[in-house]
């Protein structure tokens, strides 16, 4: 720990709180003589101390405070250290705020901060949600500065390295980390064992950690436990032991000494049950949240998993709200972890009207960031050419989706109606989810639309569930559900590309809350699929198309009718031509009505008790009082 120093008004005061590690150091003495200092500048660095320690886990308001304090009191990296906050979402008004950002960097440039500077950079190596990656452009700018100023900051060495190895140049990474290590800055020992490691040079990554444990580097004390599980299977038990043992021992470590990631590691390992650790999922919940106050990406996005997808092993005083989980995930991509599938999950909480205090930070950051991504991931895939095939996505009652390809003939008022089956088709031009999703595909000049038979009523079609929730007006959408594009002037359109309609898909998922799904190979067969369209490399891998079946017939006979369920395979289709009855019960009754008719057929009217309490209920509200809807 670093011993006192004293209260300056200079770099040699204000350098000690340029990192999270050199803020860490200080000693708890230090931190006490920060703490009861009315100086401006100590302001500054115990804001520094609470903002990275957090101690009690509800420190940021007060670090918030302090930083003002001390930016009225003229010390200019306050500035920045406020802008770090409106970066990622930790301040007052809990939004990430780019032009607060930028009027506060602005203000902080004005008094030469050096954190400005050092912030600026390190963000566009890695990216941020205020900073575009470009790890190149640092290298060149510090490539300058440090040809100019060897004797700078070994920091900035250290940032040269980390950005030399971004872009490509390991051998000048090595260089650079090695004079940052000699100038004495221990925290390019865990960097340069992380680019030993990219090398595949285990030996001197290894030798590495060892020296920069010894020179008490925290974060080289929790290195092992980065380790794959299928590597430490290929020990001998009696080896597993001892590295067990090793690994917990640096974890815990690291832990006491406030390393966010190690708390992260740990709550991976025990969630998973991996490196010799039980399952112990209450255990490993907690090691993330007190990651997460620490301010590790990682950790919120440990936190949205665990209550995704393991919500029956969180005990019950722990389980969190959809909305609150929906908030980890945001807070993961403003800490950095911003891949494909985060962007994702949040955009998918967006479409379904969560986080609404945060809309507008969503719409104008992470969709984009989302929509770019997914795009980029398939023209990687693809070799780079551009796909130009048009699409429309229909959704079944029985609640399947299916992509048919067209052609650029494809005229929607005059094919969309024969493709579902209908007289004429209706147009739901807005709702809220379909502008929610509209905004989540990024879409120009244009906007999501559904076309539903405008018949539905009259012909008695099945209720489409995933289409009532995508109209969202209290009404039911009847049959087959169609997405399409229209533009400013009312001309509908078929998607273009693949990619923007799987994206669609996923959206609707996550509106629907997982209501729609992928078609049986039954369900395809009974579309009359051929296999020769349908945007199948893109739905899920279990499913599997039978090349050896014999192929289906493209002709009415073998497809279902549109708007009412498909034949369940073993039982005989009922005749077109049965005549239609009608039936009237009461809700008592309910399960035996049900087993006599066929709702997609028959009228069952159901009578509900003469109670003064149910005279004025709307429909829904008596469907959902009575059971009904359980019911059926």
């Amino acid at each position: 720990m670093t011993s006192t120093f004293e209260i300056s008004h200079d770099r040699s005061f204000l350098s000690h709180f340029i990192t999270r590690w050199r803020t860490l150091g200080l000693s708890g003495e230090m931190v006490r003589i920060l703490r009861e200092s009315t100086d401006p500048y100590a302001a500054y660095g115990y804001g520094r101390y609470l903002y990275y320690a957090n101690p009690g886990g509800n420190s940021l308001p007060l670090a918030e405070a302090k930083f003002n304090e001390a930016a009225a009191g003229g010390v200019a990296d306050a500035y920045a250290a406020l802008a770090q906050m409106y970066a990622d979402g930790t301040n007052s008004e809990d939004k990430v705020l780019p032009g607060m950002y930028a009027s506060l960097m602005e203000r902080a440039g004005e008094g030469e901060s050096e954190l400005a500077r050092y912030n600026t950079l390190h963000g566009t190596i890695y990216g941020t949600s205020v900073l575009e990656k470009d790890p190149s452009s640092v290298v060149g700018i510090l490539g300058d500065w440090l040809g100019k100023n060897p004797d700078s900051d070994p920091l900035y060495w250290d940032l040269y390295g980390q950005a030399l190895h971004r872009a490509g140049d390991n051998d000048g990474a090595k260089g650079a980390l090695y004079t940052s290590i000699k100038r004495g800055n221990t925290e390019s020992y865990y960097v340069l064992a992380v680019l030993y490691d990219n090398l595949g040079d285990t030996d001197m990554r290894d030798l590495t950690i060892e020296e920069g444990k010894a020179h008490g580097a925290v974060n080289c004390f929790r290195y092992l436990a980065a380790m794959p599980q299928e590597e430490f299977e290929g020990y001998t038990p009696e080896q597993q032991e001892d590295l067990h043992r090793r690994i917990e021992e640096g974890l815990l470590y690291s832990i006491e000494r406030n390393d966010r990631y190690a708390h992260f590691l740990l709550s991976d390992k025990l969630y998973m049950g991996e490196l010799g650790f039980g399952i112990d999922v209450p255990r490993a919940l907690e090691y993330a949240r007190r990651g997460a106050e620490l301010g590790d990406g990682p950790s919120f996005n440990q936190l949205a998993f665990i209550h995704q997808n393991s919500v029956d092993e969180v005990p019950e005083g722990m389980r969190l709200g959809r909305s609150q989980v929906s908030k980890f995930q945001l807070q993961a991509l403003r800490l950095g972890e911003t891949g494909l599938y985060e962007l994702e999950q949040v955009a998918k909480a967006y479409v379904r009207g969560e986080l609404p205090d945060h809309a507008d930070e969503i719409e104008e950051i992470w969709l984009r960031k989302y929509h770019d991504e997914s795009i980029s991931q398939d023209r990687e895939e693809s070799g780079g050419e551009a796909d130009e095939s048009l699409g429309v996505i229909c959704v079944y009652p029985q609640g399947f989706y299916y992509a048919y390809d067209v052609d650029a003939d494809f005229s929607p008022a005059r094919d969309v109606p024969s493709l579902i089956g209908a007289g004429g088709i209706d147009i739901v031009h807005y709702s809220p989810i379909l502008e929610r999703i509209s905004k989540a595909l990024c879409l120009d000049g244009c906007h999501l639309v559904m076309a539903v038979d405008r018949d539905g009523y009259a012909r008695d079609l099945a209720d489409n569930m995933a289409g009532t929730i995508v109209y969202g007006h209290g009404m039911e959408i009847r049959g087959t559900a169609v997405f399409l594009l229209e533009d400013e002037r009312y001309n509908l359109m078929p998607f273009m590309g693949m990619m923007p309609c799987f994206m669609f898909i996923q959206l609707l998922r996550g509106a629907t809350d997982g209501l729609v799904r992928q078609p049986t190979s039954e369900e395809m067969e009974a579309l009359g699929d051929d296999s020769n369209g349908g945007f199948e490399e893109y739905d899920d891998p279990d499913f599997l198309v039978d090349d050896d079946k014999e192929e289906v017939k493209d002709n009415e006979e073998e497809t279902a009718p549109f708007g009412k369920p498909l034949p369940v395979e073993g039982e005989e289709e009922e005749e077109e031509e049965a005549e239609a009855r009608e039936y009237t019960a009461l809700v008592e009754d309910l399960p035996q009505a049900l087993s006599q008719c066929n709702l997609c057929r028959d009228t069952l009217t159901i009578l509900y008790p003469d109670e003064s309490r149910y005279w004025f209920m709307s429909t829904e509200d008596l469907i959902r009082e009575l059971g009904i809807k359980e019911g059926i």
